[in-house]
């Protein structure tokens, strides 16, 4: 667990970045609650697409808002927790992927799959950025003494790319929910540190 010295507040109560940061945060599970609502549409078929296919569609609107608002809100996530762990050069690396693959997430939710390769190239640089922060931010908390928050972090990452590799599938859709869920429930965890634990 982190170490709190009692002679210091916890490290919210004294950086509003980082309660905003915290706030972004939680906004998480609501915007994948967002993306998940829009796989109701009757025509959408987990085996066959892609999640890409319902923001090119007419019930896109809902899909492409919860990519834009989840890019935004998790950039700051990003600098939040950069701040957390301490600006240490492994930290700063895995700060500017993140923002690469968040800001790639809050494209897409304008260049949908009509714009073509592009929103392709978009796609794998959101999935590959994000797994690779997430990564590099683990190894960052690791070398602070947090094992347990560095071993959920780098296995965050690692499933969300094994995901993609070896689960069956023929449209990405399948993978593509694992590994939102994936990133959600790890910027969910890293909130509550935000929130509760002194900076590291």
């Amino acid at each position: 667990m982190t170490k709190i010295h009692p002679s210091k507040k916890t490290y919210f109560t004294q950086d509003k970045f980082l309660l905003l940061s915290a706030f972004c945060g939680l906004l998480g599970p609501l915007t994948i609650g967002m993306m998940l609502a829009s796989t109701g549409a009757p025509w959408f078929n987990w085996i066959y697409h892609d999640m890409s296919d319902i923001g090119a569609s007419s019930d896109g609107l809902l899909f492409n808002t919860s990519m834009i608002i989840a890019g935004i809100t998790s950039i700051i996530l990003s600098v939040g927790i950069y701040k957390w762990i301490g600006t240490k050069r492994i930290a700063t690396f895995g700060l500017v992927v993140m923002i690469i693959g968040f800001f790639s997430l809050t494209l897409l939710g304008f260049i949908t799959r009509m714009f073509g390769m592009v929103h392709y190239i978009l796609a794998v640089m959101y999935y590959l950025s994000v797994s690779l922060g997430i990564f590099l931010y683990g190894i960052a908390i690791f070398k602070n003494g947090l094992f347990v928050h560095g071993a959920i972090s780098c296995t965050t990452s690692i499933a969300a790319i094994a995901s993609v590799l070896f689960i069956p599938h023929q449209g990405a859709a399948v993978p593509e929910v694992i590994g939102t869920i994936l990133f959600g429930y790890w910027a969910f965890y890293m909130t509550l540190n935000l929130l509760f634990s002194e900076r590291l």
